[in-house]
Formats: C-alpha cells, structure tokens, sequence
C-alpha cells in the first residue's frame, strides 16, 4: 500500500520527498521504510503516553525510491489533480 502512495506521488503528483518519522520501536514500519529506500535523516525525542520516546527522522525522494516489480497503473487523475495539491 505504501508503495502505490508513493509511486502516485513522485510519478503523478511531483513530489520531491517523504518525510515520516516513526518511532524506533517501530519494527515493521521501519523495515518498510528500508524496502522502500528511504534514508536515515536523523533523530528526535518525543513524548509519547507521557514517556520520552526516540522517532527515527527518515528521508525519501525520487532518486532513492526502490521501486517495485509491479507498475503502477493511474485512470482518472486529471479531474482531481487540483484536489490533491497537483
């Protein structure tokens, strides 16, 4: 799912990055992230549930993108381009 979010972004909307920042102790979307070529792009102490907690900073663009064996397809966007800050 994340993939296809983000072949529509960078191949249909033009976006120059990404930018998530989960926390570290979240497994699976960190392994995600690194499928995906996202990068290290630093880190940041939080509060989450009323305990500091460490969010990873990551980084990811067009060129660092690790695209998928699957293609994306997109039908229709042109009638919402504008909606979606196209």
């Amino acid at each position: 799912m994340r993939a296809a979010v983000l072949l529509l972004a960078v191949d249909h909307l033009g976006t120059r990055s990404a930018r998530p920042k989960p926390f570290v102790d979240d497994a699976a979307s960190l392994r995600v992230s690194e499928k995906l070529g996202y990068r290290l792009d630093g880190t940041a102490t939080q509060v989450r549930r009323a305990r500091a907690v460490v969010e990873q900073r990551l980084l990811l663009t067009p060129e660092t993108l690790l695209r998928p064996s699957w293609e994306l397809r997109v039908g229709g966007l042109a009638d919402c381009r504008h909606q979606l800050g196209a």
